[in-house]
């Protein structure tokens, strides 16, 4: 994992994160997660992709990429953090988390399940989309 990555999510997330009552997790070389008593929230860097990404989720075996479509399309947010510098990216979760995702980082059920169906529909969609065009072959 890109250091500078972990270096920035320890110093400029993290703390928002304590504030909501997540605590770190796991830091491996792959990622780095944080867990409260309803979310988990993995970051990731992908070394070869000079990409970072983000997912959430009720635990870490359940958890979805959120990136700008839901970021805009659940949560009304206009916050970037698609193929974005690593600043860009940090800047625009913290923002998130303390503006439209502040009932989702205290816990909102209903606020994850909106993530959780957006990807489902989003799922069924693109499976169509492929199976039509398997059909048009």
């Amino acid at each position: 994992m890109n250091m500078l990555f972990r270096e920035r999510l320890k110093a400029d997330l993290e703390p928002t994160l304590l504030k909501f009552g997540f605590q770190p997790i796991d830091r491996d070389n792959r990622f780095v997660e944080y867990c409260s008593n309803s979310l988990a929230l993995r970051f990731v860097f992908d070394t070869r992709e000079q990409s970072s990404n983000f997912f959430i989720g009720t635990s870490s075996d359940d958890l979805i990429l959120f990136d700008n479509d839901i970021l805009l399309n659940v949560y009304g947010s206009s916050v970037r953090i698609d193929q974005v510098p690593i600043e860009n990216f940090i800047d625009g979760l913290r923002s998130f988390f303390e503006n439209e995702g502040l009932k989702l980082m205290l816990g909102s059920g209903s606020e994850l399940r909106r993530a959780y169906t957006y990807q489902e529909e989003r799922s069924k969609a693109y499976t169509s989309w492929i199976q039509g065009k398997e059909k048009g072959r």
